[in-house]
């Protein structure tokens, strides 16, 4: 299967929204819970934790979707992301461990420009 230019634009663009999203949601620091509040009375704070609990996790599978599909399109087995984890080494890398932790992937932003290489 061969992808046309405006394929892999439009393939890169939306993994670039969904790692910009997920980066941002994973950098904000949630705040401590409050003690002797119960967070599921149903209260306004309660709600809001759990919209933002469940926005967090609707991002982080959206990037670890598309990560798995910028994997395989690179011509490697990747049927299901394990882990995925921003490096230390630079906040344009990051691992990816799909099949059960057996692989391992650096997804790498070159300026908009994306490169899979395998361990």
């Amino acid at each position: 299967m061969t992808l046309s230019l405006r394929d892999w634009v439009v393939l890169l663009a939306a993994i670039g929204v969904t790692v910009a999203i997920t980066v941002g949601v994973y950098c904000v620091p949630s705040p401590p819970p409050t003690p002797g509040i119960d967070m599921s009375d149903g209260s306004p704070a309660a709600k809001a934790a759990a919209k933002a609990n469940a926005a967090a996790k609707k991002a982080k599978a959206e990037a670890m979707s598309a990560a798995a599909a910028m994997i395989n399109l690179a011509g490697y087995d990747c049927r299901e992301i394990d882990s995925l984890h921003i490096t230390s080494v630079s906040p344009d890398v990051y691992t990816a461990r799909c099949n059960d932790y057996r692989y391992t992937f650096y997804l790498e932003n070159h300026g908009g420009k994306w490169s899979v290489k395998s361990e």
